[in-house]
């Protein structure tokens, strides 16, 4: 759907134009491209191996709050149909799978305290009940998600976020 590549001073991130006809997917597409240009310029190495890459650029892309987009664009699955023919035609983008993608945004959301309501009108109806249902496990055992808050830098301007236990 799209590449990234650096060259000398430039860095090009291409995508597949008929994207243009499927903004969610495009926006996805821009997303996973821009984390891998994050890594890319990272000051230190991706903590994975060569193999994994793209699945932390997935991850890179959900962190950065596009979850809802991946997710949503994992899989597309559609059926046309006239008097003279009918058929179906389906689409798998990314590299994790839908599950994965709906749990990352469910971390996403409960580590950064978001109101989970607007992901559930925007998922895919059956992508809104899987993140209904990580998020009640999330909360359900909360050891991993202060973990991840707890990594997450303050905003400027505010103080550190307080960490299991009553540390700062």
């Amino acid at each position: 759907m799209g590449t990234f590549s650096v060259s000398e001073d430039t860095v090009r991130i291409t995508y597949e134009p008929t994207l243009l006809a499927d903004p969610e997917c495009l926006i996805a597409t821009f997303a996973h491209e821009l984390a891998h240009y994050l890594l890319a310029t990272a000051p230190s190495a991706p903590p994975c191996a060569e193999d994994e890459h793209e699945y932390l650029t997935d991850l890179t892309a959900v962190h950065l709050g596009f979850g809802v987009f991946m997710a949503n664009s994992v899989f597309d699955f559609q059926q046309f149909g006239d008097s003279v023919m009918q058929g179906w035609h389906s689409k798998r983008t990314g590299y994790l799978p839908e599950q994965d993608m709906v749990f990352a945004t469910a971390l996403f959301i409960a580590a950064k305290e978001l109101d989970p309501a607007p992901g559930y009108q925007c998922l895919k109806p059956h992508l809104g009940k899987m993140l209904r249902r990580a998020l009640r496990d999330l909360a359900a055992d909360k050891r991993l998600v202060e973990q991840i808050r707890s990594s997450i830098p303050a905003p400027e301007g505010e103080e550190e976020r307080p960490q299991e236990g009553g540390g700062v």
